[in-house]
Parts: C-alpha cells; sequence; structure tokens
C-alpha cells in the first residue's frame, strides 16, 4: 500500500484584536516583528 501525503492550507492568522499572535510567533522564534511578518505575509489576515 503505498500512502500519498495531502496538504491542508494553513489557517490564516487574525490581526483582530491586535497583533497578540504575531508578537508572540516573533518571540517564540526570536526573530524581529517585520521579519516575522514578512515570513508570515501570505498567512496574514488584513
Amino acid at each position: 500500500m503505498k500512502l500519498k501525503a495531502k496538504w491542508l492550507p494553513a489557517k490564516k492568522l487574525s490581526a483582530a484584536p491586535g497583533r497578540d499572535q504575531l508578537e508572540d510567533y516573533a518571540g517564540r522564534m526570536g526573530m524581529s516583528l517585520e521579519l516575522a511578518e514578512k515570513w508570515l505575509a501570505p498567512n496574514l489576515e488584513d
């Protein structure tokens, strides 16, 4: 039996009620807020 990978779309990160998710991620990854925002731009809601 051959298994096939199935990719699921990533859930968008919410900007409301603030940027707490983005700030938390940047802090955990040890990167600046600007860099985290650049990397995650396709997954951020406007």
